[in-house]
C-alpha cells in the first residue's frame, strides 16, 4: 500500500495529478515509494498503456421509464 505521509510534497503532488488507474495500481502496490523519482521509476516500468476500462468512471446507466408499461405512473405529473 502507499503511504501518502511518507511521500515528498513533490512526490503527492505528482501522484495526485495520476490518472486514477495509475493511482489505484500504486496504492495496492507492495512497493514502497517516497519520491517523485520512485512514482516516475514504477510509471514508467509498469503503468504504460494500462489505462483500462476497469478504473473509469463510466457515466450512470440511464434508467427507462416504465410509463409505457404502466399508464397509472403516466398520469402522474411529473417530480422535477
Amino acid at each position: 500500500m502507499l503511504d501518502h505521509a511518507a511521500l515528498t510534497p513533490e512526490a503527492l503532488s505528482y501522484f495526485q495529478s495520476l490518472p486514477l488507474s495509475y493511482q489505484v495500481a500504486m496504492n495496492h502496490s507492495n512497493l514502497t515509494f517516497r519520491t517523485l523519482e520512485d512514482l516516475k521509476a514504477y510509471e514508467e516500468r509498469n503503468l504504460q498503456g494500462t489505462d483500462s476500462v476497469l478504473y473509469q468512471r463510466l457515466p450512470d446507466p440511464a434508467i427507462p421509464s416504465n410509463s409505457a408499461l404502466d399508464p397509472l405512473d403516466a398520469q402522474l405529473p411529473d417530480s422535477k
